[in-house]
């Protein structure tokens, strides 16, 4: 048997033991909704840092695109660049042969100017009043010249074949000139989408940094909650040692958990008061509390 000493220090031990675990309750429900709220905190800015990943990864592909096709305009503009080089040395080389033409027949003028003189010979002929001495005249001129322009065959042959590259090196210019303005344009579009990508990923540095530090912060606030779950476990097998030890003896404590009741009561009044004062809705708990209070 237990003497009334021992009894009362175990049932002061029981009321200490329950206050206790009131106390740690509370600090665990305090704890537990700080450690929630930085992890809510911590999510938001990860979904941040992964929408800016996404749009990142958006722009860097559409950067892609301008910089495979500036690629291929650069090649097609290099070959161009080749096939112009490669005609201005045909040309020069037909140019040569033309002036060696001409100066082998002895020829101060082209074929062509020839034939524009023909051209307007003929033309005074039909259109103008002549006399029969000059029109005989005029048409000497003509054999003469159209006898020029037989001995130039070979010389009109060289030259409507330099003609004829020159225009081919002209046509590869305008075509080369036009993939350089595209080179230069998609290049400019490329290096925005480029700038824009620099940004974000230092938007993305900073979110980072404010990412580690929000994960700090839970990880502390996780520890202090599992140190008081751990104290409340503790408490929780202390309370029930006691209890054990008071059944093993018979000892009533009806009217300790009477005022245990009482105490929570109390506590569910004041929760249910300061709910009805802020205008929040109550719940059918709430009203029974309220009711049993009046």
């Amino acid at each position: 048997m237990l003497t009334e000493k021992e009894k009362k220090e175990l049932l002061g031990e029981l009321k200490e033991t329950n206050r206790n675990i009131s106390k740690v309750k509370k600090k665990l429900n305090s704890l537990n909704r700080e450690k929630e709220q930085s992890f809510e905190k911590r999510q938001k800015v990860s979904k941040k840092i992964s929408r800016v990943i996404r749009k990142i990864k958006k722009i860097k592909s559409s950067r892609d695109k301008y910089t495979d096709r500036v690629k291929k305009n650069k090649n097609k503009r290099q070959e161009l660049s080749k096939k112009i080089r490669k005609k201005i040395k045909e040309f020069k080389k037909l140019d040569k042969e033309r002036k060696a033409q001409m100066e082998k027949h002895n020829i101060k003028i082209s074929p062509t100017h020839l034939k524009k003189k023909i051209q307007k010979i003929e033309r005074i002929i039909e259109t103008e009043a002549v006399t029969f001495k000059k029109e005989k005249k005029l048409m000497k001129q003509i054999k003469e010249l159209k006898k020029q322009i037989d001995q130039t065959k070979e010389v009109d042959g060289a030259y409507k074949k330099a003609k004829k590259c020159s225009k081919q090196i002209d046509k590869f210019k305008k075509e080369q000139e036009e993939f350089h303005s595209s080179v230069e344009n998609l290049a400019e579009k490329g290096q925005e989408k480029h700038e824009e990508m620099l940004k974000l990923s230092k938007k993305i540095d900073k979110l980072r940094v404010k990412e580690a530090k929000l994960s700090k912060d839970f990880l502390d606030k996780k520890t202090k909650f599992t140190k008081a779950n751990d104290q409340l476990k503790k408490s929780l097998h202390k309370l029930n040692k006691v209890k054990v030890e008071l059944d093993k003896h018979d000892i009533e404590i009806k009217e300790d958990k009477q005022k245990q009741v009482k105490a929570s009561l109390k506590e569910k009044e004041l929760e249910v008061e300061k709910k009805i004062k802020k205008g929040k809705k109550l719940t059918t708990e709430d009203l029974l509390v309220f009711q049993g209070k009046n």
